[in-house]
Parts: structure tokens; C-alpha cells; sequence
């Protein structure tokens, strides 16, 4: 019996330690094909991000080392960039048209927008932003974990959207005393500069609220945001001339003048944003 339960023993050891080597290989097999199927598409985006940061893994105080082990990760704090910046956009361009319009009311004679052409403005802009989801985000953005919080939804909204109603009392005073749409009769002409203008503005400042670099120099859009912003500026400039003739619209088609106006308007707006974000982030520590 002493011998069968040596022979027993033995066997069991050499067993376990084949098994061992099995799981081993097994391992390393199987690692090495994850790591494969994660290098792809990410690579140049972990690679960029691969540094040693403070605050880890989701929910815990540890060091966290971003490499290529950790698509997940880093594609997370991409989808929360992108969700927070598209919050920003929205929240912020809602505030100032809603702004906008109060003080518009208090002064004219007639509506600055009629519902049919507010409709018709909100999907041209959504439009622009079926893209966001895809859009870059600064490397910088990557380095550390980021905790759900809303309260900086409130303070850029009240920040950026007062901007946005600068620029449209502006436009509102080019069309009133210098293109001379100031009575009942340049009504539809008034609102459709405001159409034009509004839009325009909003669709482009969606590449400057996007970064806290400067955009188009220091940070690039993805591509496809790129093409979907221009095909809104684009389509926003032709669609009055395209439905001018169609009654309950009330569009018309604006004089070349007018668009110098814009250009103008769109450049001071430009120069403004930027130097506000640059206060903002000193004084709040971060842009999105």
C-alpha cells in the first residue's frame, strides 16, 4: 500500500505540474491574441497616450499605466470627451439663442425667427454633430480618469452663452442701421440674416468649444465632423435661396454685402471665444 500511494503521489505531482504548464501556455496564447486584436485601429491613439498618471482604473486611487493593454480604458475616457463636449455645445448654444430671442423680442417690431425657420435650423445643426461621437479628443484629455460631474455643465452654459448673445446683438444692429431691415416690410429679410448668421456661427464654434487648444492648428477635428460642419455652413448659406419662392418660409434671398457682415462677425466671435477660454481655464482648471 506504501507503494501504490508513493507511485500515487508522484503521479499526482507530475500531473500538477504539467498542468501548470498547460495554463501557462494557455496564457501566454491567449494574451498574445487579445493583444493582437486590440493593436488595430487605437494603436497610434494608446501609443500617444501611453504614460504613467495618477488616479488609475475607474473608481480607484492607484497608478495606471495607459498602454496597449488598455484599449478599454483609454476608448472610455474618449466616449466620456465626447459626451461632455457635445453637453457643452448643446447646453451652452441653447442658452444664447433663448437669450438671443428674449432681447430680440423686447426691441423689434416683429419675431427674429419664425417657428417653421427654427425648426429647420435646429436639424441643420444636429446634423453637423452626428459626428461628435467619432470626434478626436486632445491626448492631454487621456492622461488621467475623469469622474461623471455636472456642475461645469451650468458654469459654461452661463459663460459661453452670453458670448453667443454678444455676437447676435451685434448682427442685430449690422441689419437694423447698416443693411436697413428695420420695419415690418424687410421683416422676412431680417430674419433670414438672423437664420443665416446664427447658424453659421453655431455650427462653426463647434470645433473651437471641441478643443482647449486652439482649433484647426493646435487640435483637429476628426475628419467626418470636419465634412459634416462644412456641408451644414454650406447648406445653411443655400437653402434660403432654395425655398425663398415657398411663402410660409419667409426667406429671401440676401445681398452679397451681407455675407461681408458675417464673415466680420464670425472673425470677432472667433478672437472672442478664444480669449475667453483661456480665462475660463484659468479659472476653472479645465475646458471640458
Amino acid at each position: 500500500l506504501q507503494g501504490t500511494n508513493r507511485s500515487l503521489t508522484s503521479l499526482t505531482g507530475a500531473l500538477h505540474v504539467d498542468l501548470n504548464g498547460l495554463q501557462a501556455m494557455l496564457h501566454s496564447s491567449l494574451g498574445s491574441r487579445l493583444s493582437g486584436a486590440l493593436g488595430g485601429k487605437g494603436s497610434g491613439l494608446l501609443a500617444a497616450a501611453e504614460t504613467e498618471t495618477t488616479g488609475g482604473s475607474p473608481g480607484k486611487g492607484v497608478a495606471l499605466r495607459v498602454g496597449h493593454r488598455d484599449h478599454g480604458v483609454v476608448e472610455g475616457r474618449k466616449v466620456y470627451g465626447n459626451i461632455i463636449k457635445y453637453m457643452k455645445m448643446a447646453l451652452s448654444s441653447d442658452f444664447g439663442d433663448v437669450f438671443s430671442i428674449f432681447i430680440a423680442s423686447i426691441f423689434l417690431p416683429f419675431l427674429p425667427l419664425l417657428p417653421i425657420q427654427m425648426l429647420l435650423q435646429d436639424f441643420l445643426y444636429d446634423f453637423s454633430q452626428i459626428a461628435i461621437p467619432y470626434d478626436n479628443v486632445d491626448k492631454e484629455f487621456l492622461l488621467k480618469p475623469r469622474k461623471w460631474n455636472t456642475k461645469g455643465l451650468g458654469t459654461f452654459m452661463n459663460v459661453m452663452g452670453p458670448i453667443s448673445s454678444i455676437i447676435d446683438v451685434l448682427a442685430f444692429l449690422a441689419f437694423w442701421f447698416i443693411l436697413g431691415y428695420n420695419n415690418i416690410a424687410s421683416e422676412s429679410y431680417f430674419q433670414t440674416a438672423w437664420f443665416v448668421e446664427c447658424l453659421i456661427s453655431e455650427t462653426l464654434i463647434i470645433h473651437f468649444v471641441r478643443t482647449s487648444k486652439i482649433p484647426f492648428v493646435q487640435s483637429k477635428a476628426n475628419p467626418i465632423l470636419t465634412a459634416l460642419t462644412m456641408v451644414t455652413i454650406i447648406g445653411t448659406i443655400i437653402t434660403p435661396i432654395l425655398f425663398h419662392n415657398i411663402s410660409s418660409f419667409h426667406f429671401e434671398i440676401l445681398p452679397l454685402q451681407y455675407y461681408g457682415f458675417v464673415i466680420l462677425l464670425l472673425a470677432i466671435y472667433s478672437v472672442l471665444v478664444e480669449i475667453i477660454k483661456k480665462i475660463y481655464i484659468k479659472e476653472n482648471g479645465e475646458w471640458l
